[in-house]
């Protein structure tokens, strides 16, 4: 039997914590339009779009956005709103809720 966890790259900050640089850290896959567009980088809030990511990957073990090339044109789409497809049956709830968490407004 297997077991999944959700962890994030939180702790990768501690690390940089003394570092002057600005620079955008993360997995292009899983970081939210606000933090690509506008570099807020208000990391519990984005967290819940980056979980939202994930759980059709749970769901289909399909990688998100496995159909575009991880460049600029990724952060395009994901700034523009994109998201990857869901490839198999979700209950309702699952959809409301992935749903909820791509509201582009982050204080919802």
């Amino acid at each position: 039997m297997f077991s999944s966890y959700i962890i994030d790259f939180g702790l990768c900050k501690l690390v940089l914590q003394n570092s002057s640089s600005k620079a955008l850290l993360g997995v292009l896959l899983y970081i939210a339009p606000e933090v690509l567009y506008a570099m807020k980088r208000n990391i519990f809030k984005s967290d819940i779009y980056s979980f939202r990511i994930i759980m059709p990957e749970v769901f289909t073990e399909y990688p998100p956005y496995h159909n575009i090339l991880h460049n600029k044109d990724l952060a395009t789409h994901i700034c523009l709103g994109y998201k990857s497809k869901i490839r198999c049956k979700v209950l309702q709830l699952f959809l409301d809720l992935m749903n909820k968490c791509l509201n582009a407004d982050p204080q919802n």
